[in-house]
């Protein structure tokens, strides 16, 4: 379950979670999320790392509702069941019913890869915007690798809505075999030309 967080540590890992993805420059509008309106953050992950923790500026509206699920997945027009990595529920006690950023940890963190496009996607069983899940977002596209978008069917298609959440995405890099390689290459060049060059040099040496 999907948890408020009284700190950002990762027990198993033993690690400290770092902040990787976020826009927190501006959240001048509130939007509400309740029964058919989903809503999301599409980002890019500007690192390959475990999802484990999100912050999201909200608030708990009404009494009248049971949960709130929030969830990560690969994100393209069809966001469908078989490319949601992780999705859980938090029981509305556990939201506090002002205005705050509040952090919110899962259980089984999502494995992102860099450069690759994801959403954070949430909804509650509330009946209106009066009973439901209150989010700041911006009234400008303040975020550029992503943007806010909404589903009217269950998550399964998205629509960009403009503009972008108030978010923070916490987590912890794993070590992506790509990204190392691109890391060692310059080296591995370097070490190849320097290779061939002792080689050439081997050749005119035996010539001589």
């Amino acid at each position: 379950m999907l948890s408020m967080a009284s700190s950002l540590s990762y027990a198993t890992s033993g690690q400290t979670l770092q902040k990787f993805d976020y826009q927190t420059a501006h959240f001048e509008e509130g939007l509400v999320a309740y029964g058919s309106a989903w809503y999301g953050q599409q980002f890019t992950a500007s690192a390959s790392y475990y999802l484990t923790n999100i912050t999201l500026k909200c608030i708990k509206l009404g009494s009248s509702w049971t949960k709130l699920t929030i969830g990560v997945g690969q994100y393209d027009s069809t966001l469908n069941k078989t490319n949601i990595l992780t999705t859980q529920d938090i029981p509305i006690s556990s939201i506090i019913g002002d205005w705050s950023d509040q952090n919110f940890t899962f259980s089984t963190p999502a494995k992102l890869s860099k450069d690759w496009k994801y959403i954070v996607f949430w909804y509650c069983d509330g009946t209106n915007d009066t009973n439901g899940f209150g989010f700041k977002v911006s009234t400008s596209d303040a975020y550029t690798s992503g943007s806010l978008v909404k589903s009217e069917n269950g998550g399964q298609t998205w629509t960009i809505y403009g503009n972008d959440a108030y978010f923070i995405f916490y987590g912890y890099a794993w070590e992506n075999p790509a990204d190392i390689f691109l890391q060692w290459m310059p080296m591995i060049v370097l070490i190849m030309m320097l290779g061939i060059a002792f080689g050439m040099l081997e050749e005119m040496m035996k010539k001589a």
